[in-house]
C-alpha cells in the first residue's frame, strides 16, 4: 500500500478486499485517499499480482460492491441526483458488467429515500454456487430488509432486527436480534427442542 500510495501519490488506505470465490484469484480492492468513507474501486489479481488491464474500476464515491461472477458486479453508489439517502448513503443497487460504463449499468433495485442505506449481495455456499442475489435495505440503524431479485424483487418474511449469515447445506442462516414468530407459529426455541426431541 506504502508503495501504491507513492507512485499514486495519494494517502491511501484500505478500506476492505472483496475476492470472487472458490479461485479468490480477482480482487476488489476499496482504496481511501486519506480514510475517509468515499472509496476508489480497482480490480487486482491476487495471482499476477497486479491491476487487471480494463479491469473493474470505479471512481471516488459511497460505494459497496459485490462480485457476481467474473464478468459482473452489483453496485450501490451515488448515480446521480436522487440516488442518495438523507443520511447521505447510496440506495440505488445497478448492475455492471466488465467493459460498460456506469452510465450503461442496468437498476435492479431501488430503496426509499428515508433508509440509511441499500447494499448489494450474493448468498454463495462453500463451493461457490450461487443461490440468490439481493439487496439489504436499512430502514433504520437497527433494522433491516431483505430483498431477493427476480423478475420482480422477492422481500423476504424475516424481523427487521435480523441479519443474515449466509447458506449452508441448502439451509439460510440468520441472526436474530428480537423475537421471531415463523409462519409455522412455532418459535425458533420450541422449533429446536421439537428438532432435538426427533
Amino acid at each position: 500500500m506504502d508503495a501504491l500510495a507513492d507512485a499514486d501519490k495519494k494517502n491511501w488506505v484500505l478500506k476492505g478486499v472483496s475476492c470472487l470465490p472458490p479461485e479468490e484469484r480477482l480482487c476488489l480492492l476499496n482504496l481511501s485517499d486519506g480514510g475517509k468513507d468515499a472509496v476508489f474501486i480497482r480490480e487486482f489479481d491476487a495471482v499476477a499480482k497486479t491491476f487487471v488491464t480494463k479491469g473493474f474500476a470505479l471512481p471516488e464515491g459511497k460505494q459497496q460492491v459485490t462480485w457476481v461472477n467474473s464478468g459482473t458486479v452489483l453496485v450501490t453508489r451515488d448515480w446521480g441526483e436522487g440516488t442518495m439517502t438523507q443520511a447521505g448513503y447510496p440506495f440505488v443497487v445497478k448492475e455492471l458488467k466488465r467493459a460498460q460504463s456506469l452510465a450503461e449499468a442496468h437498476e435492479v433495485f431501488r430503496g426509499e429515500p428515508t433508509d440509511v442505506e441499500a447494499t448489494p449481495f450474493v448468498l454463495r455456499d462453500s463451493e461457490g454456487t450461487i443461490h440468490a442475489t439481493g439487496a439489504d435495505r436499512r430502514i433504520s440503524s437497527f433494522e433491516h430488509e431483505y430483498v431477493l431479485f427476480g423478475s420482480k424483487p422477492i422481500k423476504l418474511n424475516l424481523p427487521k432486527k435480523s441479519t443474515i449469515g449466509g447458506i449452508a447445506s441448502g439451509r439460510l442462516l440468520v441472526t436474530l436480534n428480537e423475537d421471531w414468530m415463523p409462519p409455522s407459529g412455532d418459535t425458533p426455541s420450541q422449533r429446536a427442542r421439537s428438532s432435538r426431541m426427533t
